[in-house]
């Protein structure tokens, strides 16, 4: 299979939490990989995502300001917004 990204990206399992409209809104989600870039994250409910939204990832204890850069399904594909 050809691979087409540009950076490696490092299988994981985080649990994280989805957070926007001034944090009122929140969904779980499951970050399954990651690299320099973005993440992949699973979610199980099939809802309309802003462009923009906080991800807050439990294990890490940190909030990132991410966008939304494709959607499949239930799988998202983020990367980290600059001067956030």
């Amino acid at each position: 299979m050809l691979e087409r990204r540009r950076e490696y990206r490092k299988r994981c399992f985080l649990g994280g939490r989805i957070e926007f409209n001034q944090r009122r809104s929140t969904m779980d989600c499951l970050v399954r990989d990651e690299s320099q870039g973005g993440m992949r994250l699973v979610v199980t409910e099939s809802v309309t995502m802003p462009l923009e939204f906080d991800l807050n990832l439990r294990d890490r204890s940190h909030v990132r300001r991410v966008e939304l850069a494709w959607r499949r399904g239930n799988e998202l594909g983020v990367r980290e917004v600059k001067n956030a």
